[in-house]
């Protein structure tokens, strides 16, 4: 029971009404705080709706109340107080001063359990003046056991998931929210929804596309409850939960990601820890939460059934190699030729392996190297360019799995280049002017302060990791096309094309072609564009959506959706910036009607809301298909791009007045003519206004013909009746 003694009155005033019963909600999730039963074990009936102003900043916070007087008629005090936790908000603004503030809109027991109307039980009818207070959750009764964290269905994205917080300990209202997709090496700063207030979103898609099988911690931090309700204030009560979701969160590893929640087995108010480990349990799955601890930049395993531990370590960022020198280095400002020798591979891609005597590995003079073979460097030989140098012939180079190569000073490589899960360390201009294939999956590549150039038509990226502080920049001498899948580009990528830009085929333009990639900071140039495949499958059968950070287009760019269907994942944007002229084009794959897709959604305070450059392939024939844009009618702060479908029945409208236009219009074009040619004049009260006689178009592309002519030199006449 939550119903107290007689306490001292309390400290702000107000007044209350009655919702009416709040467990009726659980079921649909419907409150303004975003809670409901998709986190187990929700109870709503000591819960209350507080007014609009402070409702977003007080989810979860909660309140002893105690009724003073009645404010309706026959409404008397019980002399009782009672405890109740914020989920929603009752529509109006805190306004008025003392007793005349409407701040609560209780639910039915507690609000019955301090009053009677007429001395009977009040129901949940009338209202009555309050005194109130924050208090301790905990404390309170209302909250037990652990934190508790959500999901809600058909609401997050596994590129930059919003997560629900619920139960949170002593104050119950955070002031502050950070995730962690590395077990608390680097740390997002999240911003609360200001439609949900137990919802928080990712800011300017902090982290994007590293929280995907990878477990989630987080840092919380609560309000000062003694400013509560009317500001959440940082309190300096701050508490780190590691690990607490496991690594596969996102159940179904696909947008949007299966309803789920999550008990941990700590709280605010539960200890003097600082730190949990998520071991509570989910309500789609079976068996307890895993636990993985990733570090580095290594790979994370997806665990299921009963809990395991899983440690993923760093691979190394710098190579050095040293030792024994090598008949392949290159000095001064000559040019030596390798044929390497040695044994073939059976792999997927052919070849000499090399050794440390057979291939270029520390190059520490200037110069160049004619490849006239394919060499393939495997884990055991390293690669150390500490001088200019280029890489020229017919050959190619291709480093294995576990291989590395580190670079500081100006490289080019006029060769074909391929990648298979390798780590390079990139700390000077480096250029690819032939292919370079990133397909293996696990490619890191750091680039500390240098920019790579991706100059050929062609490259393939895939499940490539970009870092550092450096940039990219793909600019082909003319047209090409950036393949990248599965990547996540944590370096500022530009596009750039010496190319005249045309409409008639996309080849014919400097492209980056996106699949489930991750983009920091990116610049689409003038003849250029970013092909996003809006329903594309990874090589791990998941499938989920591109994110980037500001993303920028220049005067004469394109973005293009393609694989557009009912199940398109949008891209995300930090930013958008896109001149007038952007061409948008849609490519359809569905012909479902009617349909609606958001293509795309971003971070804006303004928000585009039209396109005047764009096109739409594939519109299923029949139909009415349109791309709009505008604000997102759910998040004030964030903008959309859509793409509807529309079938011919839903503009039978159009065709109905078409079929009353056939037989109404030629109707009063005869009734018109009849009364031009019979009236002989006008009469007294009207006035006659000669007009020159001419064919008129009728709408709908319907002609109606002339009129006969008149007697020669007889003006027609159009007839208006003065009153």
């Amino acid at each position: 029971m939550l119903i107290c003694s007689l306490q001292p009155l309390l400290a702000a005033t107000g007044y209350a009404s009655c919702y009416g019963n709040y467990q009726n909600h659980l079921g649909d999730n419907n409150v303004a705080c975003g809670m409901g039963n998709f986190m187990t074990g929700e109870d709503f009936t000591y819960t209350t709706a507080i007014c609009q102003t402070w409702a977003s900043t007080a989810c979860g916070s909660c309140y002893q109340v105690q009724c003073t007087g009645g404010k309706t008629a026959n409404v008397a005090c019980t002399g009782s107080t009672t405890n109740v936790r914020v989920i929603d908000t009752l529509g109006g603004a805190c306004t008025g001063t003392g007793q005349n503030v409407h701040v609560f809109d209780l639910s039915t027991v507690p609000y019955s359990a301090l009053a009677t109307e007429g001395g009977n039980p009040i129901g949940c009818s009338g209202e009555y003046y309050v005194e109130y207070s924050a208090v301790s959750c905990t404390t309170a009764g209302l909250v037990t056991g652990g934190l508790k964290i959500g999901l809600m269905q058909n609401q997050a994205d596994p590129w930059c998931p919003p997560f629900w917080f619920s139960n949170v300990g002593e104050a119950g209202g955070l002031w502050g929210v950070e995730v962690s997709p590395d077990s608390g090496t680097t740390w997002h700063r999240y911003t609360r929804n200001t439609g949900n207030g137990a919802r928080w979103d990712c800011t300017n898609m902090g982290g994007a596309g590293t929280y995907l099988n990878n477990p989630i911690s987080f840092r919380l931090e609560l309000c000062d409850i003694n400013q509560l309700p009317n500001t959440c204030a940082a309190s300096g009560v701050i508490q780190t939960f590691t690990n607490a979701l496991p690594s596969n969160w996102c159940a179904n590893g696909a947008s949007p990601c299966t309803s789920n929640s999550w008990q941990l087995s700590t709280n605010f108010g539960s200890g003097t820890s600082t730190t949990s480990s998520g071991t509570g349990t989910t309500t789609t799955s079976s068996g307890t939460s895993t636990s993985s601890t990733s570090s580095g930049t290594g790979t994370t395993s997806t665990s299921s059934g009963t809990s395991t531990s899983t440690t993923s370590s760093g691979t190394s960022t710098s190579t050095t190699s040293s030792g024994t020198s090598t008949s392949s280095t290159s000095s001064g400002t000559g040019t030596s030729t390798t044929s390497s020798s040695g044994t073939t591979t059976g792999g997927s891609t052919g070849g000499t392996v090399c050794t440390a005597s057979t291939c270029p590995t520390s190059i520490s003079q200037a110069g160049s190297s004619t490849v006239d073979s394919s060499m393939l460097y495997p884990a055991s030989v390293p690669m150390d360019i500490t001088a200019a140098h280029s890489f020229n012939g017919g050959g190619s180079m291709t480093f294995q799995t576990a291989s590395t190569i580190s670079i500081s000073a100006a490289v080019t490589f006029n060769i074909p280049v391929a990648f298979q899960a390798a780590t390079l360390t990139i700390a000077a201009a480096t250029a690819f002017t032939s292919t370079l294939d990133m397909s293996g999956s696990g490619v890191v590549l750091s680039l500390i302060t240098s920019k790579i150039e991706f100059q050929s038509s062609g490259h393939s990226i895939s499940g490539t990791t970009f870092s550092g502080a450096g940039s990219a920049e793909f600019a082909p001498a003319s047209s090409g096309v950036m393949a990248s899948s599965d990547s996540t580009w944590l370096v500022p990528l530009g596009l750039k094309s010496g190319a005249t830009a045309r409409r008639t085929a996309i080849d014919s333009i400097v492209t980056l072609t996106s699949c489930g990639d991750s983009f920091a900071d990116l610049t689409v140039s003038s003849g250029t564009a970013l092909l996003v495949y809006t329903n594309c499958t990874l090589s791990s059968n998941t499938a989920y959506s591109t994110s980037a950070g500001t993303t920028t287009f220049s005067s004469g760019s394109y973005l293009i959706f393609d694989e557009v269907t009912a199940s398109a994942r949008p891209l995300y944007m930090a930013g958008f910036s896109a001149p007038s002229d952007l061409r948008v084009e849609v490519i359809s794959t569905d012909t479902t009607t009617p349909l609606t897709v958001t293509l795309a959604e971003y971070v804006a305070s303004s928000c585009v809301t039209s396109f005047s450059n764009s096109s739409i392939d594939g519109c299923p024939s029949g139909a009415s298909c349109t791309l709009s844009a505008g604000q997102d009618s759910t998040n004030s702060s964030q903008c959309v791009i859509l793409y509807t479908q529309s079938s011919a029945g839903d503009d039978s409208n159009d065709a109905w007045w078409g079929l009353l236009a056939l037989l109404v219009i030629p109707l009063c074009a005869v009734g018109v003519f009849a009364l031009v040619k019979l009236t002989p004049g006008p009469s007294s009260n009207e006035v006659a206004v000669p007009v020159p006689e001419a064919s008129y178009s009728m709408q709908r592309g319907i002609a109606v013909p002339p009129p006969s002519p008149a007697a020669p030199n007889t003006p027609a006449y159009v007839v208006y009746s003065i009153y």
